[in-house]
């Protein structure tokens, strides 16, 4: 019988394995239609994008979404990296 802490971490770690390879099938498309814009996607649709990240939460707040139920990326062709 497996652990419930076990059976919730195999569940995040699909749903996040979902989530990234809905990244990688979409960022090209993404990245054509909003270049250096914040992506904010919910049940795998574009809901709002914007250079401006204050914006896109105040714009998922005022369509009544939970904030962590919607994920947001930057897209860029250029992306930075940091060594911390």
């Amino acid at each position: 019988m497996a652990m419930p802490a076990l059976d919730r971490a195999k569940d995040a770690f699909e749903q996040a394995r979902e989530e990234q390879d809905f990244w990688e099938k979409n960022y090209q498309r993404f990245l054509e239609l909003y270049p250096d814009k914040f992506v904010a996607v919910s049940n795998a649709e574009v809901i709002v994008a914007d250079e401006d990240l204050q914006k896109i939460i105040q714009l998922i707040e005022a369509k009544g979404l939970e904030l962590a139920n919607v994920k947001i990326r930057f897209v860029t062709a250029n992306p930075q990296f940091l060594l911390l």
